[in-house]
């Protein structure tokens, strides 16, 4: 399918925006129950470690407020953006401030967390200028063990056939994936599991 258009079959939007020093990383996924279409991949680069009114940081902003193209030709928005705060997590948490905190939240993963996702926590914001705001944004913990494992169980699912699909459709946990190239596929494909005694 075409990359950037939202499947018709999606009827959710979300997104998940990876922090580097040089750029921002943002997957665009759409919905319908447990079945996934990756609906782009966009790279910002800039300087993260600016300040959220410069760098990569406006050209997020626009891409949060974007109406996205659907099959259907009606428009999709996103109705929510996780941004990890692993790396320049000050700068995260004072842009995701400077949002709708209901559509933009602050992620963090944890290896040991024994669920998915925990309820989020109140954590403190310094802003560029120094200042301090006791309970600035709500952060979400991950179980990212947990939810790697389920994303590559699902990349390993074998395509149905040509009769399945005729019979039953789309497994519900398939992830499906436009043309996005091979780099993309290596960086999701890209860590081990490692078993330690």
């Amino acid at each position: 399918y075409q990359i950037g258009i939202v499947p018709r079959r999606a009827v959710l939007l979300t997104g998940a925006c990876d922090v580097q020093k040089d750029r921002l990383e943002i997957t665009i996924v759409g919905w319908n129950r447990k079945e996934a279409w990756v609906v782009d991949h966009i790279q910002i680069p800039g300087e993260t470690s600016q300040p959220i009114t410069a760098g990569p940081w406006p050209r997020l902003s626009e891409l949060i407020a974007k109406v996205w193209d659907h099959e259907s030709g009606a428009g999709l928005s996103l109705s929510l953006l996780a941004i990890d705060s692993g790396f320049n997590t000050m700068r995260v948490y004072e842009f995701v401030r400077s949002q709708n905190q209901r559509q933009v939240i602050p992620i963090k993963g944890q290896d040991d967390l024994p669920q998915p996702i925990n309820l989020p926590r109140a954590v403190e914001v310094r802003t560029g200028g120094g200042k301090r705001i006791k309970r600035g944004v709500r952060l979400w913990s991950l179980g990212t063990n947990m939810l790697k494992a389920e994303v590559y169980g699902r990349l390993k699912l074998d395509r149905p056939t040509d009769e399945e699909l005729a019979a039953a459709g789309w497994p519900a946990t398939y992830i499906h994936f436009p043309e996005l190239g091979e780099e993309y596929f290596r960086q999701i494909t890209a860590e081990k599991l490692v078993l330690t005694t």
